[in-house]
């Protein structure tokens, strides 16, 4: 890569992907449903775009070569998997960004500036060499051996122990030197945990909340809620003092009093509290249909256009794509930003013999619109 150009990228570091969110969504039928948005900078001079790929169960993988290891370590998956991987420039990036398999479990890398913490490649040596994977690489392997969060939970309670879960290391992408990123899972059942990697070490989350967007860590996002609450449904009833004995009142002419104070910017936190504010207040829907319909317009109040946000070379990050993960019934929903339209891809109907490739957005405008006249 030239000098010039990888300065570019490494200069693009801080803001990225700085805006993701995650949020899980639960119908009274009991299906759960995830969505996910991923926002990036223009990158100029670099075409980008992003498939959901289908690959059948029995697929291997092999990770990267590390300079302390004879063999690079390699694995096959327990289960059919559907990821999203970013093209540049026609080439795949090594990291997956969110998924689902076909035992309903979904995952997702979210960007973690600042606090994200993994051990340099050199550390990896001995009997860490056969359990090792980089970061990027997370939620393919959490997707392709895991069937429920609680049997994730179980290898990640045994510390040190690399044959459960395995010893993750920093790897570079799309020309950075690392990537730094924490991981939201979910599964059919609708539990679900927040796994970090800082200088603290590994921490794992229950995340009861439900919800996930980017630094800082995941506790220090909990703790932010003690600051709202005031945040329900119900309007308020207005203002009341005294004066002279006599009561006053002014009543709002206006509804949606109850979330009053919720925060509107585009930071990490405030996107993090009116997510968690909208989830738990939202009227439960009734079945996984209505529930991919309700991710979606809670996914659209945290949505980024184009130009709003200033980056250091031009317009900042936007919202590339928004994705839906019915874990129930094991389809993926997704919408690019050029083409609005949304597209579905179920496991069930995939390949069990080969991958397959579907284009997120295919910047395709026309394609998006229904035409009634």
């Amino acid at each position: 890569m030239a000098l010039v150009q990888k300065i570019l990228l490494l200069s693009l570091t801080t803001t990225l992907v700085s805006s993701c969110q995650n949020i899980r969504v639960r119908a009274t039928d009991g299906s759960i449903v995830i969505g996910r948005s991923m926002e990036f900078e223009q990158i100029p001079g670099r075409e980008a775009r992003t498939y959901y790929i289908s690959e059948p169960a029995g697929t291997s993988y092999t990770m990267a070569g590390l300079p302390n290891c004879a063999a690079h370590m390699t694995f096959s998956s327990k289960y059919k998997i559907g990821r999203l991987m970013v093209d540049f420039d026609g080439v795949i990036l090594n990291s997956t960004m969110g998924g689902i398999s076909s035992a309903g479990m979904s995952g997702s890398a979210l960007y973690f500036t600042t606090c994200a913490k993994f051990p340099p490649k050199d550390t990896v040596m001995g009997d860490k060499c056969p359990n090792a994977i980089p970061q990027t690489n997370v939620v393919l392997w959490v997707l392709a051996n895991y069937g429920s969060v609680s049997e994730l939970n179980e290898d990640l309670k045994k510390k040190g122990d690399f044959t459960a879960f395995p010893y993750v290391w920093d790897q570079g992408d799309l020309g950075l030197e690392s990537i730094p990123v924490h991981f939201a899972f979910h599964d059919a059942d609708g539990k679900s945990i927040v796994l970090e990697y800082t200088k603290h070490g590994r921490k794992v989350y229950p995340n009861t909340v439900g919800v996930m967007t980017n630094s800082p860590e995941y506790s220090w996002h909990m703790d932010n809620l003690r600051n709202y609450p005031q945040v329900r449904r119900k309007d308020w009833p207005g203002f009341k003092w005294t004066y002279n004995s006599m009561k006053y009142k002014q009543q709002p002419f206006w509804s949606g009093t109850g979330l009053s104070g919720i925060p509107g910017d585009y930071s990490s936190p405030s996107r993090f509290i009116k997510a968690a504010a909208q989830v738990t207040n939202i009227t439960p829907p009734k079945n996984a249909d209505q529930a991919v319909v309700q991710a979606f317009h809670l996914m659209n109040a945290a949505d980024i256009p184009l130009g709003i946000i200033e980056g250091p070379h031009g317009p900042g990050g936007f919202t590339w794509w928004s994705t839906v993960h019915d874990v129930t019934r094991r389809c993926a929903y997704l919408r690019g930003y050029r083409n609005l339209a949304v597209k579905r891809v179920c496991l069930d109907n995939t390949s069990d013999e080969e991958e397959e490739r579907f284009l997120v957005d295919d910047g395709d405008f026309d394609g998006g619109i229904v035409k009634l006249n």
